[in-house]
């Protein structure tokens, strides 16, 4: 068999409105030694027939039918049957926009000896128009085109912003490393973290090279009652892995794990109903006993300015709350005024 530079990933389900565009970027790239494994993971609409079709149109593809289990299952999937020297991920809802990007990225790599390239992407809407672009505008501290090593690379250039789908991955590199099927949410966040807690040469093309289609039919749009589950065990995962790796990758991770509880709990505020129900989730989620983590990853983190949100967490919940309810009752009481007007 001829060996690929390239393995794409693309995991499927239920995308019959943007398959073909997604596909079609991808077999456009002028780089042609490339393997295109799409997982298709359970659909019941005709993304099936979409995939079968370009299957039998180009012979790259390889098609991989299973039964619903979801999107880290699938990856995973891609993960174990990909042959290609690198590996990069794509979401069947969205497309590139670069028709040379995997010669660049390959191109990079080699030349660099790199273990991963992150480039940019886009925000677009159903139709595709642009929304958002991520690119900074100031590119200082992010040592475009530099070779920095993996705890530099997820602080300052992934720097929260964790989507798998912009790394192009030296596949050795990945090695027993897999997506956690536990999640629903964050798991690109859990795999970026677990890869760079080992030494990589790493480097940050600042090209928008990804289009991430925004509709509410998007996995990651809709709503769904582990999210928040995942989300407070994130920072305790972060916690986790803050007693391995460089005191650099330590630090990140303290840090990481105390901003994402911090948003964790604005999100919270807005989402339960009640003051009951908050109370509930404190018990549920054990945010108490989060809290007491949090606080002394951001004492040995010595990111003192979060030490007043984190040390009464519950009570920072119940205010936010409130403030939220407060502000939504003035805007109501408002809008009865002017009408009366």
């Amino acid at each position: 068999m001829e060996k690929k530079k390239v393995s794409v990933v693309i995991p499927v389900y239920n995308v019959e409105k943007y398959l073909s565009q997604c596909l079609d970027s991808v077999l456009s790239q002028s780089l042609e030694e490339i393997e295109v494994i799409v997982v298709n993971d359970g659909s019941t609409d005709g993304s099936s027939n979409i995939c079968r079709q370009y299957s039998k149109r180009d012979k790259r593809i390889r098609l991989i039918e299973k039964e619903n289990g979801g999107l880290s299952s699938a990856l995973n999937v891609g993960i174990d049957l990909a042959s290609g020297k690198y590996i990069i991920f794509l979401d069947s809802d969205d497309f590139w926009l670069d028709s040379n990007i995997l010669q660049k990225m390959y191109n990079l790599a080699e030349s660099n000896d790199l273990d991963v390239v992150r480039g940019e992407c886009i925000e677009v809407n159903v139709g595709g128009a642009v929304l958002k672009h991520y690119l900074p505008d100031n590119l200082v501290g992010k040592c475009p085109r530099e070779v920095v090593n993996s705890s530099f690379f997820i602080d300052r250039i992934v720097d929260s912003h964790y989507f798998m789908v912009l790394l192009f991955i030296k596949r050795s590199t990945i090695g027993e490393l897999r997506f956690n099927t536990n999640r629903i949410f964050l798991q690109d966040a859990e795999f970026n973290i677990r890869y760079c807690s080992k030494e990589r040469q790493c480097m940050y093309l600042p090209e928008e090279f990804y289009a991430y289609r925004k509709h509410g039919e998007a996995i990651t749009e809709r709503p769904h009652p582990q999210k928040l589950h995942d989300a407070f065990n994130f920072s305790r995962f972060c916690y986790e892995q803050s007693s391995q790796g460089s005191d650099s990758y330590k630090k990140f991770c303290m840090r990481a794990g105390v901003k994402n509880f911090l948003f964790d709990l604005r999100a919270l505020a807005e989402v339960k109903d009640s003051i009951s129900d908050i109370e509930k989730a404190v018990d549920e989620y054990d945010l108490r006993g989060l809290a007491s983590q949090s606080r002394k990853a951001v004492i040995k983190s010595r990111s003192i300015k979060y030490l007043p949100f984190v040390i009464s967490a519950p009570l920072t919940i119940s205010m936010l709350y409130i403030r939220l309810k407060m502000v939504k009752l003035f805007k109501t009481r408002l809008l009865k005024w002017k009408r009366k007007q």
